[in-house]
């Protein structure tokens, strides 16, 4: 009876392994066959995820202002220095008027296209999606279905997509409130102090890894899509050398469109600005250029 049983299991596992064996299989397949429903999910429903996320946020916007303005406000009016309420409503409509330009702009402004028809004589690649050449630091979306210049991200939250002129809109949750108003009751205003407090705490929280994580990437040239790259090419090759970092002060300043950090950090950076973005997204200025231009200006200078 052992016997028999014994070769019965042994025949249902042969076939199991049989029907479902794969020599290619290990755990990073796995992890990727079980998420594989979600990515569909997410891929398919994308846009209207997008649109429910930048309604949640306007919501959770105008809850804040309001709270702010009708309960924070007239609590602290009476409680405060004249000279310290100045100051907090400055900085406060200062960072809400940043915010609501930058996201503005940021929703209407076009990230860069590849045109369609354009010869491209410095292109890297051919898309196979759109089945066209790709110039240097250009990737296709799938979500937008195009090829975008200097692609960073989309963001699957805010329905944007990001290139590297992201800017740190949202730095305005940091002045949160904490008090009640005498003007509603006060059921009415711990709940309200409770959202607001909440709403604050887990914005900061995710806007601060997002600004660590944007300046980091900055500081070395490079997007979201560049950083993976590197780090493959780096593996590979150990001389590698990202062709795009021209060090942390020039990197800043190539982001923020600035010659002189003193001169132009008021108007181009502290206080709502347009600025063009640098070049035309087909040619880009690399590490190796500028060191031959260097190297050509030197010795030309030795021969004068």
């Amino acid at each position: 009876m052992k016997s028999y049983i014994r070769l019965r299991l042994s025949e249902t596992k042969a076939l199991f392994w049989s029907m479902f064996y794969n020599d290619h299989c290990d755990l990073n397949y796995a992890i990727d066959t079980l998420f594989e429903p979600m990515f569909w999910f997410v891929d398919n429903y994308v846009s209207f995820l997008g649109k429910a996320f930048t309604l949640f946020l306007f919501c959770m916007v105008v809850i804040v202002i309001l709270i702010g303005y009708f309960i924070v406000a007239p609590y602290e009016w009476q409680r405060r220095p004249t000279i310290e309420i100045v100051a907090y409503l400055v900085i406060g409509h200062w960072l809400l008027i940043n915010f609501l330009f930058n996201y503005y702009m940021a929703y209407v402004v076009k990230p860069g296209f590849v045109m369609k028809g354009r010869f491209i004589d410095n292109a890297v690649s051919m898309c196979k999606h759109c089945i066209s050449p790709k110039p240097p630091r250009t990737h296709h979306c799938s979500i937008c279905n195009r090829c975008i210049l200097k692609m960073d991200h989309h963001c699957r939250c805010l329905y944007i997509l990001v290139g590297m002129r992201y800017t740190f809109v949202d730095h305005y949750w940091l002045e949160s409130a904490g008090n009640q108003s005498s003007a509603f009751g006060a059921k009415t205003v711990r709940y309200c102090i409770l959202v607001d407090y909440l709403t604050v705490c887990g914005m900061v929280l995710g806007l601060l890894a997002l600004i660590c994580w944007h300046a980091h990437l900055i500081s070395h040239g490079e997007t979201s899509i560049e950083r993976h790259i590197n780090g493959t090419m780096r593996t590979k090759y150990k001389n590698y050398v990202n062709p795009y970092n021209f060090g942390v002060s020039r990197n800043w300043k190539k982001f923020l469109a600035i010659n002189n950090f003193h001169k132009n950090l008021l108007f181009n950076v502290l206080l709502p600005s347009i600025y063009k973005a640098e070049g035309n997204g087909i040619y880009w200025e690399t590490v190796d250029n500028v060191n031959a231009w260097l190297h050509d200006s030197n010795y030309g200078d030795k021969n004068r």
